[in-house]
């Protein structure tokens, strides 16, 4: 008995999941690996092909359907833009690829992954200034291109910190700011921020501060 097909095999609808086997909704991620996964022919391979943002070749990875069709393929991702383009290849080696209908050809996802926080630049205190005991103002500006600002918090030392909300600042943009409290006790101080973006990452940012009226620290 020769069983003959012909029928290029369909890729289906594909679901994308982070390191924590979180479904990745949209486009930003800051996960370096992921599982594709998805539906198709029982035992067929599948091929996930990586890109970057002018097409070059990132690298591709493959795995095979299980009895019931359903399939999860890890794949390693690049900071940037990363273009996940799936096929599908059954036991008779017909390929999606080849497959007329458009929906059944393959599945493209298009993926950012940044794993860095905001940029933190600070306004005033300036790093190394010389500071009145009390409340001190806080200007930084915060600013995260990719994924943009979830959260600033600043402190002094060892202190819990103070949620930073936008300022709005005339000629100025992304300028957060506060007042931080500089204690009674000790001379030198190290203020601290920490920036969050929408997808988590965070970045902590300081500067050394100087009561005045203290010695000079060489």
């Amino acid at each position: 008995k020769v069983v003959f097909d012909f029928t290029p095999p369909s890729v289906g609808e594909i679901t994308v999941r982070d390191e924590n086997n979180e479904v990745i909704e949209g486009s930003n991620t800051n996960s370096g690996t992921v599982q594709v996964c998805g539906e198709t022919e029982p035992g067929a391979q599948v091929q996930v092909s990586n890109t970057d943002a002018d097409g070059e070749s990132i690298g591709t990875c493959e795995g095979l359907a299980q009895d019931d069709g359903a399939y999860c393929v890890s794949c390693d991702l690049t900071e940037g833009q990363n273009q996940l383009y799936v096929t599908v290849i059954d036991r008779a080696r017909n390929s999606s690829a080849m497959n007329e209908d458009e929906e059944s050809r393959g599945r493209s996802r298009l993926l950012n992954v940044d794993s860095a926080g905001p940029d933190v630049t600070f306004i005033s205190p300036r790093p190394n200034a010389w500071v009145d005991p009390g409340e001190v103002d806080v200007r930084i500006q915060v600013v995260d291109n990719f994924n943009g600002v979830a959260s600033v918090t600043g402190g002094v030392g060892e202190a819990e910190g103070v949620a930073f909300p936008e300022l709005q600042v005339e000629g100025e943009s992304d300028i957060y700011g506060g007042t931080v409290s500089i204690p009674d006790e000790g001379d030198h101080f190290v203020l601290w921020v920490v920036a969050t973006d929408n997808v988590g990452n965070e970045s902590r940012t300081t500067v050394n501060l100087s009561k005045t009226g203290a010695s000079v620290q060489l």
